[in-house]
């Protein structure tokens, strides 16, 4: 259900680029937000009813991918500007 209503606002979103009408793409665009509502309404009544659960990491979990990263030391390397294109 919830796959459903994604792909079709994904393929309302695609459409929407190659309608010429200036109103139906109009029409069509706005229908991508009501789609958007829908499958956040389908999702929260699939979550609550457990047919859709999103995965949560336990505490430990969090912190341990968190201090598997070490801060980056030295400046960012950034492309020179200045020099011309060939």
């Amino acid at each position: 259900m919830l796959g459903l209503i994604k792909s079709h606002a994904s393929l309302l979103g695609m459409s929407c680029s190659e309608i010429t009408n200036g109103t139906v793409r109009r029409v069509i665009a706005s229908q991508i937000q009501h789609f958007i509502e829908m499958a956040y309404e389908i999702f929260m009544f699939q979550n609550k009813n457990a047919y859709y659960q999103v995965p949560q990491l336990t505490p430990s979990d969090t912190q341990q991918m968190l201090q598997a990263y070490i801060p980056a030391t030295g400046a960012p390397q950034m492309p020179n500007s200045n020099k011309p294109l060939h």
